[in-house]
């Protein structure tokens, strides 16, 4: 997957789904992958939903002390999940980004933990156990802040 255009892309949906769970924003969150998971397919649906409910389950079910030891184990399941699909259907791209800024806005302020590198190649998505840092290219310039892009701080 690395050095893929779609790489820091999943990896930026997977953190941002992973925060969203056992939040308030997971009913949409999860309607929003879902959908994008599912093509229109019932049995696609139906795995989605089951993976999703499950990963929901994890991150509700893991006490303080090792939360951030899930989400991240987490983040990495369904930054390769969200490859595969961009992968196989590079046409999604938009609908996972748009996905990822909408879920993004509704996440608690205790979940927007954001850093983006600016470059041609890197993304850095940080969180309270620490950096995912993925690097598809060259790196430039980093900037961290706690919006995301195309919002001022």
């Amino acid at each position: 997957m690395a050095g893929e255009w779609w790489s820091s892309l999943a990896l930026s949906g997977a953190s941002t789904l992973v925060s969203a769970a056992a939040t308030d924003t997971w009913k949409a969150a999860r309607a929003g992958f879902l959908k994008l998971f599912a093509h229109g397919d019932p049995q696609r649906e139906r795995i989605a939903a089951n993976r999703l409910d499950e990963a929901a389950a994890q991150v509700e079910s893991t006490d303080a002390e090792h939360g951030d030891e899930v989400r991240e184990a987490l983040v990495q399941v369904w930054r390769v999940r969200l490859g595969d699909l961009l992968e196989e259907q590079p046409d999604a791209a938009e609908q996972v980004r748009a996905l990822v800024e909408q879920v993004y806005a509704a996440l608690p302020a205790a979940r927007r933990h954001w850093a983006q590198a600016i470059g041609t190649g890197a993304v850095i998505t940080a969180n309270s156990g620490g950096l995912n840092i993925a690097n598809t290219g060259a790196i430039g310039d980093i900037t961290l802040r706690a919006e995301p892009p195309g919002t001022s701080a």
